[in-house]
């Protein structure tokens, strides 16, 4: 008989789910308590989950907002041409035609009749004379607000069209000038906000002293660099005020220097202004922008919509970021009253340096160098850039302009070093020198006209200029004078200039586009789902601004809108959702908070970890009166705090979502308290005017239309509704009234001393219990569940439990990436359980650093430099010259070796006796030392590593600490590192410590050892729990527990480009560690007992032993093991392995045997998430200028035809494919994002045929038979023998996973990451024999080769190329066989992020940055072409009828073939 997994009492299959959690990976296994894998289905249930990792960007909407945007501009120029043209036709008919089509090329044959030659006046002579008078447009504005003559209307027309197309922002009210830019008041306040914010400080805590004048003058003064800004305005703060102790206050300091560093225009590093320290390296990035930069919105979109941060905190960022927009205003105005009279100004400066550093440093010899430089700073930016000391490069590439914002920001930092470096040389006077550096210094030596920075000039700056045209030019043009009567929200009326009221004109968001819904469906084709305005009676004329007031219903349009923002409830389909700062939302998230929070009182001089109980009905209900209804930001210090002054005893707090404070708040209540006052808030009969409040809050986001809402609700005063209309909330929840409010629950609640069931709410039960959400409808009782189905019955099915997951992430900080991976474990969880046939009792997760592990060498190498150049250290270190210059000649790269980065850190010198190191020995000659040994804790940072003589032996025989000599004499170096900044004080401190290791201190480290204690884990485990119910044992483990087992396992080397067996593998390994751990009884309840901490004295004193006994010996005990679990199991002493419960072994050498067994298998379970595309744009986004566009290139639009004058777009995007029978042949056909919302559009007004004919018709398939309407990207497919995955119609990624023998595995492991060849020899275990290391990479083509010819049908090599490969590897180098192997393995990777590495293509083009021994080139002999490594078909792959389609489950378990020939018998029958 087979193996049948054991059963627990309920008659259940009991199992545990292991979970390797990636960033774009959720490894898996499924095993019993005995280590065996489950069996279902026919599969051993082990495998590996991909994906794309989330992207936070919110593209769609940044698309949308520019398209629109763009359309309104365009409209609104239209109606100022209406105005002008009248007076325009008197003098020059044909002026607004030449404008129209001044983008005409003069060899533009199709649009030559609209090639006028001159654009203003008609004469190219008179044109020449205007741009003379007029060198930029500022020229003319400033000369029209200037002068009172009479001016030709053409220029008058120019000026007010730049002004109205460019008209600024409206992010602040109010009439604004040079004078009132910036609040030095608010500015303070901003700052004092988010340190109270940090800390949950009071409002009555003080914070700091400022003087607004002090404050302003430091941070506005122009001859301050940026950096000398952010001193002087710091120290105008005065903290000593404030009365804490110094870690607080240098917490506060740190914070506020980071605000004032983001306004001054360099980073905006949000992870610091807010103090979220515990956050990892990848987050911490996410949340970092530089207001200036030309991507702002799409970083912006990125921080905001992380999910790292709260809705207060997001309100301040938008703070800040108005107060860096004055600044920044303030910077470019000077002392300047308008923006034109400013821009004329900064262009005299750049003529001016321009023309300095022509006469006086540009030279015959250094010309074609400056002119480049000069070209890059003053907004042309070139690829490939030349070196400063090696001169410029003809090469015609270098034309191509730089898109990325990044290398645009690096480039411009080199032309200003180069620049730097020019004018420190030159003979100019220090007066001249200093003016120039200053201006490099604030971004200023060649200001250029049109820049990012003219983002934050507010309308009303535009609006002033505007106005004082007008009133110069009236006189001779009346009609510039020309009003309307304008009605306001209030009823009243006043006369408005047309030409202002245009310039000031923005259709309110609410209302939407200009086109109602009606009028959409009756005289247009397009989607009348996105119109949503509604006109008042009897007007359906053409809409202006002079007449939007009259025409546009916008109350209706505003409620119209209501109902299309509001989203629909997760479990009730079609509810409508409340605002995500409704009363009762908010109310339902602390509970929801409360009910998860579990509560440790501590007993005696122990806590009783063991007791951990939910909150009483008393205790949340006092938390809530006294806390929650009190302060918008409740900790977790204050919450404890609280609960033991009402008699709890001193207690503790566990299952919050943030370590310091609670997720929730009832921000609402607090608020609208403050304004109208308790007794109305808590009247439950003010319950719908409340909400009702709130939701227009919610929705409409500028004042005016707000308060006009506002003023509908009769119980408001007047001094109320003004209060309320400066407050804006944003954000809906998942969850409807209907479901929260609805009394179709049986539950009887206790704390109201109900003694039968009774009809209940959610929110009812929720305030009188201790349940979730979850646990509220999955109680079968209780009914919910029930309830919810049955009002689902008649409503659109097709929501999913994944769906339904949404509501536990509410109140959880989470980023997009690991809430990804966490929803795509949870699919893979039901899957297992609908094979299984019920959920596991057991899960253990680990969560891989990967994301971290490529990305610290940057601030390693930053950081040394920045040490090494620091005068204090010179000064220290007189000696280290020569290591500073060995430091200048490495990479980033290159510090990815810790031994190296230790080397550095320590000054060459080893920390155990202080003599130099050998740079050339450092792999043979030394060690890394762990300070707090492994066997002790899993600390296996730089903080608790050393890099040491092998020679020295420094530790006591009876303990781990450092002998009493060794510290004597080392302390005095270990000292200076420690001031120096290269060692921490956590590092001195455990060098130095003379104190033996306390009980606390180990059951510190026990617990380290054991479960992961990171509050992201604490977090998915919570999800994980809730979802899966409060029975389900979670536990989070290290992942030094997975490489522990791996290396016990013999299977330490993972290899990332051969396959994806390594997620599966690690899942594997953690899930096994993770039973032992439970069957050891060391974890119980997902924490530490009191057994484990026993068996880890135990396991450190024989480890001890082991030291002394080979050191007595003479042995060089080397200070390495494994940790805690992984050293137990694989002890040999069976006491260590033995559950002292029951005396059962509970591990044992058979059980490592079929570990490896399954770490070996073949064939593991691999799937692909399909539809998992990064973009939906319709075509390549990038804009391509007319030198690069290709004969393939898109056209523009139709006017725009020739893409050799024009540019165009390089391809359009698939969105997904179809399947067609033509003439006989099976055709693949690509459906672009265009014809895909074509057909969207066609679909919902039954017309779909006829556009999808005309869609084939285009690709020359007229009357061609679909089979498969809808084939998404990456769906599986056996084609022709081969598992692919499809990307386009014309594109196959490879879908087999490449295995290879274990030797041939861990070989080329070692040899793509080997440094050289001798590396490669010394790991392989050749000593120095380097032929022999060739000899083996020829073997391991030879083994890849084979794998190709059995598994890659479409991957083969002709005997040539193995034959020219095999000959002698000498011939080409071991770097560049590295790369080739390296190349091909990535190439037959089944992942579709892999195919378009470059390495591969390099190498076999010669490209030198690949080539370690310039024979490069050589590659080509090899035969392959470009896109061997690509399945490709330029004009479409045809399916032969055997090929089939495969259909997934997201674990593999479950799968639908469906053949070719099937699909036409299918659409025979149909038709």
């Amino acid at each position: 008989m087979g193996y049948k997994a054991p059963r627990n009492d309920k008659g259940e299959v009991d199992y545990a789910v292991g979970l390797d959690l990636g960033n774009g990976s959720v490894g898996w296994v499924a095993m019993d308590k005995d280590y065996h894998l489950i069996r279902a289905r026919g599969h051993e249930l082990i495998g590996a989950r991909l994906f794309h990792p989330a992207n936070t960007a919110k593209e769609r909407r940044t698309h949308r907002t520019t398209r629109r945007r763009y359309s309104r501009r365009r409209w609104r120029l239209r109606m100022l041409d209406s105005l002008f043209d009248p007076e325009l036709a008197k003098i020059d008919p044909n002026f607004l035609a030449r404008r129209k089509y001044s983008w005409v090329h003069p060899k533009d044959d199709q649009n030559h009749e609209n090639w006028y030659g001159s654009i203003i006046f008609g004469s190219k002579e008179q044109d020449k004379q205007f741009y003379k008078d007029y060198p930029t447009i500022y020229h003319l504005r400033k000369k029209l607000m200037e002068d009172t003559e009479r001016h030709d209307i053409r220029e008058i027309y120019v000026a007010i069209h730049h002004i109205v197309k460019y008209r600024g922002h409206f992010l602040r009210e109010g009439e604004i000038n040079s004078e009132n830019l910036f609040d030095p008041e608010g500015f303070i306040e901003l700052i004092k906000d988010i340190i109270k914010l940090n800390n949950s400080y009071d409002e009555s805590t003080p914070i700091f002293e400022a003087s607004a004048a002090d404050v302003s003058e430091a941070l506005l003064n122009e001859k301050t660099s940026r950096s000398g800004s952010i001193e002087d305005t710091l120290e105008k703060l005065d903290f000593s005020v404030s009365k804490i102790d110094n870690r607080e206050l240098k917490g506060m300091e740190d914070a506020a220097r980071a605000v004032i560093t983001a306004i001054v225009g360099n980073i905006a590093d949000f992870s610091k202004i807010f103090d979220l320290n515990e956050l990892d390296k990848d987050s911490k990035d996410s949340l970092k922008l530089k207001f200036a930069d030309s991507n702002f919105d799409e970083k912006y979109e990125g921080v905001v919509g992380s999910g790292l941060l709260d809705e207060p905190q997001i309100e301040l960022v938008n703070r800040i970021h108005a107060v860096y927009d004055a600044v920044a205003l303030k910077g470019i105005l000077g002392d300047a009253h308008t923006i034109s009279e400013a821009k004329v100004e900064s262009y005299e400066k750049h003529r001016k340096n321009w023309k300095l550093i022509k006469e006086k440093l540009r030279t015959k010899e250094n010309k074609d160098e400056v002119d480049l430089w000069y070209r890059n700073l003053s907004g042309r930016q070139y690829k490939n850039p030349p070196d400063p000391e090696k001169g410029p490069d003809e090469d015609p590439k270098k034309d191509s302009p730089i898109r990325d914002s990044n290398q645009k920001q690096n480039l411009i930092k080199k032309a200003n070093e180069y620049f730097t470096k020019l004018i420190d040389a030159s003979q100019l006077s220090e007066e001249q020198k200093n003016s120039l550096k200053n201006d490099i210094n604030n971004g200023q030596l060649f200001p250029v006209q049109r820049s990012s920075d003219n983002g934050v000039i507010p309308y009303q700056i535009h609006l002033n200029e505007l106005r004082r045209i007008i009133e110069n030019q009236k006189q001779y043009y009346p009609f510039l004078a020309e009003t309307f009567v304008r009605k306001t929200a209030d009823g009243k009326s006043h006369e408005e200039n047309k030409i202002v009221a245009l310039l000031k004109f923005r259709v309110p968001y609410y209302v939407g586009p200009l086109v109602s819904k009606e009028d959409m469906e009756e005289h247009s084709s397009g989607n009348s789902a996105y119109h949503w305005m509604a006109r008042n009676p009897g007007r359906d004329e053409a809409i202006t601004p002079w007449n939007f007031d009259e025409v546009v219903d916008k109350d209706e349009s505003g409620t119209r809108f209501i109902s299309r923002l509001t989203g629909t409830d997760t479990y009730l389909l079609g509810e409508p959702t409340l605002p995500q700062h409704s009363l009762l939302y908010e109310e339902y998230m602390v509970l929801s908070e409360l009910n998860n929070v579990r509560l440790n009182v501590r007993q005696g001089n122990h806590w009783s970890d063991k007791n951990r109980q939910r909150l009483s009905y008393k205790q949340k209900e006092f938390l809530i009166e006294n806390l929650f209804k009190e302060h918008k930001t409740v900790t977790k210090k204050r919450a404890e705090d609280c609960l033991s002054s009402m008699g709890c005893g001193e207690v503790q707090l566990f299952g919050l979502s943030d370590e310091k404070k609670f997720a929730s708040s009832l921000s609402s209540y607090i608020t609208l308290k403050k304004i109208l006052g308790k007794a109305f808030v808590d009247d439950p009969g003010n319950s719908a005017i409340l909400e009702r409040i709130i939701e227009v809050q919610t929705v409409f986001e500028d004042r005016e239309p707000l308060a006009h809402q506002l003023s509908l609700i009769d119980s408001l005063t007047v001094e109320q509704r003004k209060q309320l209309a400066k407050i804006h909330y944003t954000g809906w929840g998942k969850l409807s009234r209907k479901l929260l409010t609805s009394k179709k629950g049986s539950y009887k609640i206790h704390s109201q001393n109900e003694i039968m069931r009774t009809q209940h709410s959610i929110i009812d039960i929720m305030r009188g219990d201790s349940l979730n959400l979850i646990e509220i409808i999955r109680d079968k009782k209780i009914g919910i569940g029930e309830w919810i189905d049955n009002e689902n019955l008649d409503r659109e099915t097709g929501e999913s439990d994944v769906s339904r997951l949404e509501s536990v992430f509410e109140g959880i900080v989470m980023s997009p990436r690991v809430k990804r991976g966490v929803v795509q474990a949870v699919r893979v969880i039901d899957d297992l359980a609908k094979a299984i046939g019920n959920p596991p009792q057991r899960i253990f997760i680990e969560m891989a650093d990967e994301v971290q592990a490529s990305q610290h060498t940057v601030s390693r190498l930053s950081r040394l430099k920045a040490l090494y150049n620091s005068p204090s250290l010179r000064k220290e270190f007189k000696d280290i010259k020569d290591l500073r210059q060995s430091l200048d000649r490495k990479n980033n790269t290159d510090l990815q070796e810790d031994r190296l980065y230790l080397y550095y850190i320590q000054l060459g010198k080893d920390l155990y006796t202080g003599k130099e190191i050998s740079i050339d020995s450092l792999s043979s000659a030394y060690d890394i030392d762990h300070i707090v040994p492994q066997a002790l804790t899993q600390d296996d940072s730089i903080d608790n590593r050393v890099l040491v003589s092998r020679k020295e032996n420094a530790r006591k025989t009876d303990s781990y600490l450092y002998t009493p000599e060794l510290i004597k004499n080392m302390r005095p170096l270990w000292g200076k590192l420690l001031a120096a900044g290269l060692m921490s004080q956590k590092k001195y401190d455990a060098l130095t410590r003379v104190d033996d290791f306390k009980d606390r201190e180990k059951q510190r480290f026990v617990q380290r050892s054991l479960v992961e204690t990171r509050q992201i884990m604490k977090n998915v485990s919570t999800i994980l729990r809730t979802y899966y119910g409060e029975d389900t044992n979670v536990v989070t483990l290290k992942s030094s527990i997975t490489h522990d087992m791996r290396k016990y396992l013999g299977f330490l080397y993972k290899n990332r480009d051969i396959n994806d067996y390594h997620h599966a593998q690690d899942a594997l390994c953690i899930s096994a560690a993770g039973q032992f751990m439970l069957n050891r009884h060391f974890v119980a309840g997902g924490e530490v007992t009191d057994g484990a901490s026993n068996a880890y004295n135990m396991y450190l004193a024989e480890y001890l032993q082991e030291f002394r006994d080979a050191k007595a010996r003479g042995e060089r005990k080397r200070n390495t093991a494994f940790g805690f679990v992984v050293g137990s199991m694989s002890s040999k002493d069976d006491e260590k392995r033995t559950d002292h419960r029951t005396g059962e072994i509970v591990w044992s050498e058979a059980n490592a045997e079929y570990l490896r067994k399954v770490m070996n298998y073949k064939k593991i379970l691999i799937t692909q998430k399909v539809g998992d595309v990064k973009s939906r744009a319709l075509y390549d986004e990038t804009r391509y200028g007319h030198k690069e566009s290709s004969a393939k290139s898109i056209k523009f639009d139709d006017f725009h035809r020739d893409t050799s004058l024009y540019g165009g777009f390089s391809g359009a995007s698939t969105t997904y494919m179809m399947l067609v029978e033509y003439k006989k042949k099976n055709r693949l056909v690509s459906i672009t994002a265009q014809e895909a919302s074509s057909l969207a559009v066609a679909d919902q007004k039954n017309d779909a045929v006829s556009v999808m004919d005309g869609i084939l018709a285009s690709r020359g398939l007229s009357g061609a038979k679909v089979l498969l309407p809808k084939i998404v990207t990456g769906q599986l497919l056996d084609y022709s023998d081969a598992l692919v995955t499809l990307q386009s119609a014309s594109e196959l990624n490879t879908a087999r996973q490449m295995w290879l023998p274990r030797n041939d595995y861990n070989d080329i492991d070692i040899i793509l990451k080997s440094k050289d060849i001798e590396d490669a020899a010394h790991k392989l275990g050749y000593d120095s024999d380097t032929v022999h290391v060739l000899r083996r990479i020829q073997k391991l083509f030879e083994a890849v080769f084979r794998v190709a010819e059995s598994q890659f049908p479409l991957h083969q090599f002709s005997k040539d190329q193995q034959e020219e490969i095999l000959r002698d590897p000498q011939n080409y180098g071991f770097g560049s066989a590295v790369k080739l192997l390296g190349g091909l393995l990535k190439a037959l990777h089944a992942n579709a992020e892999n195919i378009n590495l470059a390495g591969l293509v390099k190498v076999l083009h010669g490209d030198k940055e690949y080539s370690d021994d310039g024979k490069a080139k050589e590659f080509k002999k090899f035969g392959f072409s470009p896109r061997w490594r690509r399945i490709s078909n330029p004009t479409g792959f045809t399916l032969s009828d055997s090929d089939t389609f495969i259909y997934q489950s997201p674990s593999g378990i479950f799968e639908q073939r469906v053949t070719v020939k099937e699909l036409k018998e299918k659409a025979d029958k149909q038709k």
